[in-house]
């Protein structure tokens, strides 16, 4: 049986994270969430063949969104889109997460369409990156 492809939702916030599950209700789609940076780490090793994107929170309990994506495209060699989630635009943590490979960021709270928008734009030009190379 073939599995559907999946992306992964690491956000402490049950509200928020019920909130983007709502969202990204795909039937081509599976979204698995994670409360944290460790859980999604678990849930990536676990279902690497099919992670096309990683959504995650900056500030969780355990493991933080920033080190989740560092370990992801270092340890992991994660080649998919990362997108931040966060409810601050503080220039440094933009920067650092620019340094890590993160693809875009959304800043809390969102808006749906915001949500559908960003994830559209990142995945438009990930694989414009992969045509290239």
């Amino acid at each position: 049986m073939i599995q559907k492809p999946c992306l992964i939702i690491a956000e402490d916030s049950r509200t928020i994270r019920d909130q983007l599950l709502f969202f990204l209700k795909l039937p081509e789609l599976d979204v698995l969430p994670a409360e944290d940076g460790l859980e999604a780490l678990a849930l990536f090793d676990a279902n690497q063949d099919r992670v096309r994107m990683v959504l995650t929170d900056i500030h969780m309990p355990n493991l933080e969104g920033l080190e989740l994506s560092r370990i992801l495209r270092e340890d992991r060699r994660f080649t998919g889109p990362i997108i931040v989630l966060t409810q601050q635009g503080d220039n440094a943590m933009i920067k650092r997460a620019k340094e890590l490979g993160v693809n875009g960021w959304l800043i809390k709270p969102f808006k749906g369409d915001e949500l559908l928008q960003i994830i559209k734009r990142v995945l438009l030009d990930h694989e414009k990156k992969k045509e290239v190379i």
